[in-house]
C-alpha cells in the first residue's frame, strides 16, 4: 500500500513540476501587450519575435513570428487574420499572407467549438523597404461571422 501511494505521490509531483515550468516558460517568451479599447478579449498568452516589452523593435528585411495561445468562446467553422497599423491615428489594414487562420492552428483543426483553447501561429516578412516608423497595431483573428475571437494591440518600430 505504502509503495503504490509513494509511486502515486511522486508522479503528482512530477506533473506539477512540468506544468509549474510550462506557466515559467509562458511568462518569461510572453510579449508584453495591450487589450484591444472594445472588449473582445486578448489571448492567454501573445509571444513576437524578439520582443518582450513594447516597443516592438522589428527588424526590416526579416521574418515576424507571432505565437498566441487563446480561449475560443463561440463556433466558427473558419477564421481569418486581420491587422490594422495606426500611423498618425489614420488606420491602415495591412495585407497579410495568410488568409485562412486555421491554417495557422498548431494543435487543434477548425471547426472550433466553444472552450477550445488553440494555439495559433502567423508569420509576416517585414520587406526591407518599409519606411522605418513607429506605429499602433491591433492584431485579431475573426470568426466565420467576422467578429473577433481575439484581439491586442502592440507597438512597433521598424529599425534596420
Amino acid at each position: 500500500m505504502k509503495t503504490g501511494f509513494l509511486m502515486l505521490y511522486r508522479f503528482f509531483l512530477f506533473k506539477l513540476n512540468l506544468v509549474l515550468k510550462g506557466l515559467f516558460f509562458t511568462a518569461c517568451n510572453a510579449t508584453n501587450v495591450r487589450s484591444c479599447d472594445n472588449g473582445t478579449p486578448p489571448p492567454l498568452s501573445t509571444e513576437i519575435t524578439d520582443c518582450r516589452i513594447m516597443p516592438c523593435n522589428i527588424l526590416r528585411g526579416t521574418t515576424v513570428m507571432l505565437d498566441t495561445i487563446f480561449q475560443n468562446y463561440r463556433y466558427t467553422e473558419t477564421t481569418r487574420p486581420r491587422a490594422v497599423a495606426f500611423d498618425l491615428e489614420e488606420p491602415i489594414d495591412l495585407p497579410l499572407p495568410q488568409e485562412d487562420g486555421c491554417e495557422g492552428f498548431t494543435n487543434i483543426r477548425c471547426p472550433l467549438d466553444p472552450g477550445d483553447r488553440v494555439r495559433y501561429h502567423f508569420e509576416l516578412d517585414v520587406n526591407a523597404l518599409y519606411p522605418m516608423t513607429s506605429f499602433a497595431l491591433i492584431f485579431s483573428l475573426l470568426d466565420d461571422g467576422e467578429q473577433e475571437i481575439f484581439c491586442f494591440e502592440v507597438d512597433v518600430q521598424l529599425v534596420e
